[in-house]
């Protein structure tokens, strides 16, 4: 709640007017009656202004020691040869020119330089475009199936000619004892036997693509006649067997190089 201020001042009165806050409320002396007298809150009787007294000056203050003794102007003779007299100023000291006070100097105080904070994003990364980060390493996302360049087609559905030919092939590998090593026992129609001649096409690629990244390796490799049927994961497992980037010698970043009996 906010208390209104008020002021009451008569022109006739040396007294010095009030200027506050009145919380008292009249029944009689209203809006439409300002110059009636309630009595039964204010004694009209008493003349304020008689009861004021206006203060008086102020007490000088002097100090204690009146009597205090003047400062002796007495010099030592002694002193009066090297002590320089009040007021001395020499031919040159304290007077500046116009040319002086022109030519001086105007120190500003130059504004300081704020560079604004910025966030530091990471990511994200595609593959092939930059290379290969260590540290977003465990967080790389892994494709369960390989997907050839046109896309993958969530309708497709295979033949029952083609399961029944997978499930003959397999039956006949089992009987014949081919090795897992040369022929995965479950039968796979992206998987590629990887050659000599692939790996001596990626070998090639490797010596070309020194500082490139796995992910830009298998896309060249992908692009080429020999390589372009492998898919990209035996790709990525042939490169960790065949070479290894590391800093070899003054080399200034990581180089592939190729291992010397390589698998």
């Amino acid at each position: 709640m906010t208390l209104r201020m008020k002021l009451l001042q008569f022109t006739e009165d040396v007294r010095p007017a009030y200027y506050g806050t009145f919380t008292q409320k009249s029944s009689v002396i209203t809006g439409k009656t300002p110059f009636a007298q309630d009595t039964s809150n204010f004694d009209y009787e008493v003349d304020s202004e008689a009861e004021w007294e206006p203060e008086g000056e102020g007490e000088e203050i002097n100090s204690g020691d009146e009597d205090e003794e003047e400062v002796s102007d007495y010099v030592d003779p002694e002193d009066s040869g090297w002590v320089v007299p009040e007021g001395y100023l020499s031919d040159n000291e304290g007077v500046e020119g116009e040319h002086d006070q022109l030519n001086k100097p105007r120190t500003t105080n130059a504004p300081k330089k704020k560079a604004v904070i910025r966030k530091i994003v990471l990511g994200p990364y595609f593959e092939g475009e930059t290379d290969q980060d260590e540290a977003m390493k465990p967080f790389e996302m892994q494709f369960l199936i390989d997907i050839p360049e046109q896309g993958f087609d969530p309708f497709f559905e295979e033949s029952s000619r083609k399961n029944t030919s997978n499930i003959t092939s397999f039956t006949n590998a089992a009987n014949t004892g081919i090795s897992s090593t040369s022929q995965s026992s479950i039968p796979n129609h992206n998987k590629v036997e990887f050659t000599e001649e692939h790996k001596n096409a990626l070998i090639n690629l490797i010596n070309e693509k020194q500082s490139d990244s796995i992910p830009s390796i298998i896309s060249e490799a992908k692009a080429t006649d020999i390589l372009k049927d492998v898919s990209k994961r035996q790709l990525e497992a042939r490169i960790k067997d065949i070479a290894i980037k590391e800093k070899r010698g003054s080399d200034t970043r990581a180089t592939w190089y190729i291992k010397e009996a390589s698998p």
